[in-house]
């Protein structure tokens, strides 16, 4: 039988988790009636309140964690040097830890944070249903979701826009007369299915077929860069130029764009001429190979300085309405297309 959270103890008594966290702490006066619901639920449900999580929110550590799913990604350490920065003016101290993609280590990561009084968490969650952290996290602390959205967990979440990106990068392949867009990604979660909503989309505004036979999810298991070269996206990218009928191809990640453009200079594919590129994420090599690559170019600088002040107002403000705070891309044309 699964154990009754915080969560269930609200939902029953008919109010927030932060009204249930009041109650259960006394950090701050609620009226007699809703003490009253909520110490009902409690006692139907028979919640059994978390004393270690009261010991831990008696003070302030000044430890903020930050839990990324894949550190040897120069785009998720980029985003960490803002959050420090916007943190360490704050007064905060930050650890870091890498998930390499792997829920096992993302949640040995977490009970550690939790273990050391972190004041709070940006993470970068591995798998789209996050309901498991409700469990582990409950009132220990607030947390802010990076980059992916979460599934099954009520939270603030900082994301890129993903939609709209992709809708303009594929916008500007049609304009240039290309019909068959091949799609590529290293694998399939709320990120990768907000920019593939974006590309057929694109595709449906002009009144393109969209073939599945020519877009393609990768696995999503941690390579090396050097493993990239020859890996999954390698492989998917030689997969999607069997079909002589792609001109153009999309590569929703900056995962797959090594092994991709490895396959395509391998093979020596003339880009633009054979075929047209654009890839989701800028990389410092993407400007100085021949042909440089037209990029979809996340801002890390937004995305980790957003989270960090996100995640501070909610230490300080916890009764906030959580949201969903978008950072826009910037497209930014070479010589791939």
């Amino acid at each position: 039988m699964a154990s009754v959270s915080m969560k269930d103890v609200a939902s029953v008594a008919g109010v927030s988790t932060a009204t249930v966290s009041h109650v259960l702490n006394g950090t701050r006066n609620v009226n007699d009636e809703t003490r009253e619901k909520v110490e009902l639920a409690i006692k139907l449900l028979n919640y059994r309140v978390n004393s270690v999580g009261r010991t831990l929110r008696s003070g302030s550590s000044k430890i903020i964690g930050y839990v990324a799913s894949n550190l040897s990604i120069n785009f998720y350490m980029y985003i960490g040097r803002a959050i420090t920065h916007v943190l360490s003016e704050a007064g905060y101290n930050i650890i870091y830890a890498d998930s390499q993609e792997d829920p096992r280590i993302e949640k040995r990561n977490i009970q550690n944070m939790i273990q050391q009084n972190v004041d709070g968490l940006i993470i970068v969650p591995v798998n789209q249903d996050c309901s498991y952290l409700e469990q582990m996290i409950g009132d220990l602390c607030p947390c802010v979701f990076l980059a992916r959205n979460p599934i099954g967990y009520e939270s603030d979440a900082v994301l890129a826009s993903n939609f709209e990106a992709v809708y303009e990068s594929i916008n500007l392949l049609i304009e240039k007369g290309h019909k068959n867009i091949g799609y590529m990604a290293a694998i399939s979660n709320t990120t990768a299915i907000e920019r593939l909503n974006g590309y057929k989309a694109a595709l449906s505004d002009h009144n393109l077929p969209i073939l599945d036979n020519i877009i393609k999810f990768g696995s999503g298991e941690l390579e090396s860069y050097k493993a990239q070269k020859l890996g999954n996206s390698y492989k998917l990218t030689g997969e999607l130029m069997k079909n002589k009928d792609i001109t153009a191809l999309f590569i929703s990640d900056g995962l797959s764009t090594v092994g991709a453009v490895n396959y395509l200079f391998t093979h020596h594919y003339h880009i633009p001429r054979d075929l047209a590129v654009i890839t989701f994420d800028d990389a410092f090599w993407l400007s100085m190979t021949n042909p440089s690559f037209t990029v979809t170019e996340q801002d890390t600088e937004g995305l980790g300085r957003k989270s960090a002040e996100v995640l501070l107002n909610r230490i300080h403000n916890s009764e906030n309405p959580y949201q969903v705070y978008r950072i826009p891309n910037k497209l930014i044309i070479r010589e791939s297309c």
